[in-house]
């Protein structure tokens, strides 16, 4: 047993429960968004609503609004979807200048009755705040250890996991400084790593490589967006063996990016089975990673209850077993917290 830091104070780790590792209550990326030319141009500048969804599933970028989720009524709504399921936890990893909002999360939670734990640090290039691209490994390292030991400003409110940490595709010098530094407040505190993974591509071992060479820990660092590198079972499975978790983060994600279609459910299942039956279920963690507006039920998404109101079901379907699932999303995320440095 180990204390977990959430937005409203510490809780012993067996209190975690059904818990959802990856995922965005509340995030503002409209000022990264870019108008689009072409035809997206139409409904780039729209509300988010039913006539044009089709075409943000093609093109989530392309619409400013669906890059939006900042309203309290809604967060509430959707996030007691996922309690009335049975969830009861529920990390929240939008990074420092993505909207990250620690007094909205303490409502939320307190308005819920979920467990909210909040991430810190800092994500990819283009959202990384402009002074901070210019502090060093050092100052980036103790602003990180900050929001996790004292709280978020005048707050108080204190992170509870260090993340989601950005590395894009082209691994820039200042993400890999961002991730130097968030391996050394890992090594400081002994708090849970997540880092964002530009699925398509294959960096996990280059991760995991700076990690372990700025003394973190490899057993206490997530892997998130493993879903779009599912076919690629030995770079998977050699990443579990050094001892680090797969997070298949996309579940229910049914979109095209720019870098490639996020596989369905049907296809994350047949992957997360084969793990399974090769013994690696104790390095995976689950979750939706909801982050635009379309993914929310209110705007015609699955939400934050889809695990376990359909891809849990799809699972004991194909033989999946009770004790596998509560694995995946009870006891693997009580064990990566439990785990020492």
């Amino acid at each position: 047993m180990a204390t977990v830091q959430t937005v409203q104070g510490t809780i012993d780790s067996k209190e975690l429960g059904i818990t959802l590792m990856h995922e965005h209550l509340y995030i503002d990326r409209s000022h990264l968004w870019e108008e689009p030319n072409g035809p997206a141009k139409y409904f780039a500048n729209q509300h988010v609503t039913m006539d044009i969804l089709g075409k943000l599933r093609l093109n989530p970028y392309d619409n400013k609004d669906n890059c939006l989720m900042v309203d309290e009524e809604v967060a509430v709504r959707e996030a007691k979807e996922f309690y009335n399921f049975g969830g009861a936890t529920i990390i929240d990893v939008t990074p420092v200048g993505l909207g990250r909002d620690p007094k909205a999360l303490y409502r939320l939670s307190r308005r819920t009755g979920l467990n909210i734990i909040m991430g810190c640090g800092y994500y990819l290039h283009n959202a990384i705040p402009l002074h901070v691209r210019e502090w060093s490994i050092e100052q980036i390292e103790d602003d990180i250890v900050r929001d996790l030991e004292f709280g978020v400003d005048e707050t108080g409110i204190k992170a509870g996991i260090i993340g989601e940490i950005g590395i894009g595709p082209e691994m820039t010098d200042l993400e890999v400084k961002v991730l130097r530094a968030a391996a050394r407040a890992q090594k400081r505190t002994g708090k849970v790593l997540t880092i964002h993974l530009p699925g398509w591509e294959r960096y996990g071992h280059k991760v995991l490589d700076i990690v372990e060479k700025e003394g973190g820990s490899i057993q206490k660092t997530i892997l998130d967006h493993m879903n779009p590198s599912m076919d690629d079972f030995d770079y998977q499975t050699s990443l579990a063996d050094r001892g680090a978790f797969l997070e298949y983060d996309q579940i229910g994600m049914d979109l095209l990016f720019p870098e490639g279609q996020s596989p369905s459910d049907e296809e994350n299942a047949r992957a997360i089975i084969r793990l399974l039956e090769k013994g690696y279920g104790q390095s995976l963690l689950l979750s939706h990673d909801v982050f635009l507006k379309i993914l929310l039920k209110t705007y015609g998404g699955w939400g934050y209850s889809h695990i376990l109101e359909n891809f849990v079901p799809r699972l004991r379907k194909m033989g999946v077993d009770q004790k596998e699932i509560n694995m995946m999303l009870v006891d693997n995320p009580r064990r990566i917290f439990e785990r020492d440095i």
